[in-house]
């Protein structure tokens, strides 16, 4: 069986992920590292990106500088729609090679884990789609830990994003994780069991 992992920036899906496999036999295509590794060298979206954004984004060994790339798209929708165009389509076609790949009997579950598995059409390799929710407030104060932001900038980051009304819809199974890690752990392992 695959699922998708899907919650905004900050809501706990690499902790969800990582509690699923401390539970369960299952593989992770984690689609963050896959968006990555397109942008390397030789790699499948390095030369279209700096066909559009130019060597700006390249540091001295020409590697695409993320950072510098995220501030770009950031603040311009129309280049961030540009770049999902480029990146969207590849990182794709990379999880479906990925799950082509996988022997499946080896594995209780296949996860992917990803924060725009709608956006990229990734729900349609799924069979389910587990939602991970995290109040504003939690999810803000996640993310200014980790990346060392103010609560503005990270409130920014987060109201980019989808918003939970918007995914709710779309979601077979719903996670709350706004702190309590017992009470995670059971709510993960009971909807491992519902979904057998």
């Amino acid at each position: 069986m695959i699922l998708g992992i899907v919650g905004g920036i900050g809501a706990g899906k690499s902790t969800v992920v990582q509690i699923m496999k401390e539970l369960a036999n299952i593989f992770v295509i984690d689609v963050d590292k896959i968006g990555h590794a397109i942008l390397a060298k030789d790699a499948l979206a390095y030369n279209e990106i700096i066909e559009e954004f130019g060597d700006k984004i390249l540091d001295d060994e020409k590697n695409i500088i993320r950072k510098i790339l995220g501030e770009i798209v950031f603040n311009d929708p129309i280049k961030l729609l540009k770049l999902n165009q480029i990146s969207h389509p590849k990182i794709y076609m990379e999880v479906e090679r990925i799950l082509k790949s996988i022997d499946m009997k080896k594995y209780k579950y296949i996860v992917i884990d990803c924060a725009l598995l709608f956006e990229i059409g990734l729900d349609h390799l799924v069979d389910k789609i587990i939602g991970v929710y995290a109040s504003e407030q939690v999810r803000a104060a996640r993310i200014m830990k980790r990346n060392n932001i103010s609560y503005e900038n990270a409130l920014v980051r987060i109201r980019k994003q989808k918003s939970w009304q918007e995914l709710q819809s779309r979601i077979n199974y719903f996670i709350n994780n706004d702190g309590n890690d017992e009470n995670l752990q059971k709510n993960i392992k009971d909807i491992l069991e519902v979904i057998l």
